[in-house]
């Protein structure tokens, strides 16, 4: 048993769970099985994840990395709330954009928004 599964509280249902250890990958392969979980909302989840435990959600390499340039960066205030954007723009002409509370979450939206558009 790894650490992840010793700490795992829960279910992917109830988003409790680490979606690292063997017992939540298989919990969502059998949700998925049984059609109650789409894949898009098995990647949502999993961006989710990322963002709460991998600090590196907030970087954008791994975009850059996919071919992908930063266009526009910008940090905001809209309402006393803050808010940051991200456009990026490739070479085959197309372009994402990402809009979140902090880094992380704009940069998953333009993760996910990459997802679809495959």
């Amino acid at each position: 048993m790894t650490n992840c599964e010793a700490n795992c509280k829960g279910s992917i249902i109830i988003g409790s769970a680490c979606g690292k250890c063997e017992r939540c990958k298989e919990e969502v392969q059998r949700l998925l099985e049984k059609g109650w979980i789409s894949q898009l909302v098995r990647d949502i989840r999993e961006l989710r994840l990322a963002e709460n435990a991998n600090s590196n959600a907030a970087i954008a390499n791994d975009i850059r990395d996919a071919g992908w340039s930063v266009a526009v960066h910008n940090d905001y205030l809209m309402n006393g709330e803050r808010f940051t954007f991200w456009l990026f723009t490739h070479r085959n002409g197309k372009w994402v954009k990402g809009e979140g509370r902090n880094d992380a979450e704009a940069l998953n939206a333009v993760r996910m928004a990459l997802k679809v558009m495959v």
